[in-house]
């Protein structure tokens, strides 16, 4: 959950200045998609952690998202458009093919959780979208610190919980995305955001 509240200071500058400035928004499109496919693997696992973890990040990010868009520029707002697009169509598709064609219980819930895999991984790598304009600016200024830290503390408690109950579905790709978490962390360190 905090990784998901983590760029919700940001989003109310935004808000109150009403210019995106450097924030990459293509995380926050992610947040909705992320949070959506966990939720479809929580409901059919009955997966109550999972599930409370993630409709409070579907709410944020579609307020974030939103919120974001009306001040971005019209390449943010193209980028957003088509990544929202991209996960729209997979996020249906699966749950439908879901809903009419599976019948087996760990069939559907094989399908949800590399659904929800892919597009975790997707939200990890998000903000290293950023990452050939921080190295050619020499800058981090497009990524968001708060988020980084979050996103690698949240990735490391979801490997511990995934381990706990025998879920690589939940453990390996939240080790990934907490090695992506660090890679941002490096990349601010090294590349400190210039002002």
């Amino acid at each position: 959950m905090n990784k998901f509240v983590s760029p919700l200071k940001t989003v109310l500058q935004i808000r109150a200045t009403k210019h995106l400035g450097d924030l990459n928004p293509l995380p926050l499109v992610a947040i909705i998609a992320n949070c959506t496919g966990w939720l479809l693997y929580g409901c059919i696992n009955a997966d109550v952690y999972v599930i409370l973890a993630n409709e409070p990040g579907l709410l944020l990010g579609v307020f974030m998202a939103i919120s974001c868009y009306g001040f971005a520029d019209l390449k943010a707002r193209d980028l957003m458009l088509r990544a929202f697009m991209f996960f729209a169509v997979i996020l249906s598709s699966v749950g439908i093919v879901i809903a009419l064609f599976v019948e087996e219980d760990s069939v559907a819930s094989t399908v949800a959780g590399y659904t929800a895999v892919f597009i975790l991984l997707c939200y990890y790598a998000a903000p290293l979208s950023s990452m050939a304009e921080v190295m050619r600016t020499r800058s981090s200024a497009s990524l968001f610190w708060p988020t980084s830290v979050m996103n690698t503390v949240n990735g490391l408690l979801w490997v511990a919980y995934g381990t706990a109950v025998h879920d690589s579905f939940i453990a390996v790709p939240n080790a990934i995305g907490a090695t992506f978490g660090l890679i941002q962390l490096a990349l601010i360190q090294i590349y400190p955001a210039k002002k």
